[in-house]
């Protein structure tokens, strides 16, 4: 089978991802997003709760090294007290670091990711 078939696999498997939630802190999602200031930029790390779309932790930063991602996880951990969500990133380096797959562990948390490409399924 050629890449193109495997290709469409990949794509319906993302199709069918399911960002509904029927319990808080069950299914996470998180992103970096470039925020342009007057004197340079700043990144926001954001989770949020696909219960009800609440944003359930934050950081920032002058940089998206892989530790905003990693403060704005146990942030969100600390503020909910929880442990063993789905928990949905793009593929960014950030996320796939060892450092945060051992911060995600320790929570008891399941990691899960988009494929390559368009990013319109990192939402609840």
């Amino acid at each position: 089978m050629g890449l193109a078939y495997h290709t469409l696999q990949d794509w319906r498997k993302r199709r069918t991802l399911d960002f509904s939630s029927s319990a808080p802190n069950a299914k996470w999602l998180s992103d970096i997003t470039e925020v342009p200031c007057s004197d340079g930029k700043l990144y926001l790390s954001a989770v949020m709760d696909c219960f009800n779309g609440e944003i359930v932790g934050l950081a920032m930063d002058d940089n998206m090294r892989k530790e905003l991602c990693i403060q704005a996880f146990e942030s969100a951990c600390k503020a909910r007290n929880a442990r063993g969500m789905i928990y949905h990133s793009d593929r960014g380096s950030q996320f796939t670091s060892q450092a945060f797959r051992a911060s995600l562990a320790k929570r008891g948390a399941i990691q899960s990711m988009s494929g390559t490409g368009p990013h319109a399924e990192n939402h609840c």
